[in-house]
């Protein structure tokens, strides 16, 4: 027997598989922050002379004003380019939440329905497994007690 099944008997779960289904736990969260932190949109006036490009991670990524926009009055202008922001941060938003979702399961979690039933699943076996090794050793215990109380 190897050290790792001794290890695995005495826990009475792998912790190997543990350590995996821990890594694919991180790497779907990872991924979800991704979607959401990548989600980039834009928005462009209606003459096209002010464009503006939005990242969910960063904010304003691209701000391309056509010279023929600065003949604008300043007030127009900051009103515009406020808007173009607002609507391209909104649509960056509502396309990682979107990604995101079609990460997630229905109700939001990383893992689905069943996933979250074999994690049940072996959580219950560990604790199983390892409440009757302590029952054991319990049992043991009380043995050695009593051949030494009849010492």
């Amino acid at each position: 027997m190897t050290s790792m099944d001794d290890l695995k008997r005495i826990l009475g779960f792998d912790p190997q598989r543990l350590a995996a289904d821990a890594d694919r736990l991180f790497a779907g969260v990872r991924e979800v922050y991704e979607a959401d932190a990548g989600a980039v949109a834009s928005a462009a006036s209606e003459d096209g002379r002010l464009r503006v490009e939005y990242a969910a991670g960063e904010g304003v990524r691209a701000l391309d004003i056509d010279p023929r926009a600065m003949r604008m009055p300043a007030a127009d202008l900051a009103a515009t380019l406020l808007a173009l922001i607002r609507r391209a941060r909104a649509e960056a938003e509502e396309s990682g939440r979107a990604r995101a979702a079609e990460l997630l399961a229905a109700d939001g979690s990383v893992f689905g329905e069943r996933e979250r039933a074999q994690i049940g699943d072996r959580l219950r076996n560990a604790t199983g497994a390892l409440q009757a090794d302590l029952r054991s050793a319990d049992q043991l215990l009380a043995t050695l007690r009593a051949s030494l109380d009849r010492r």
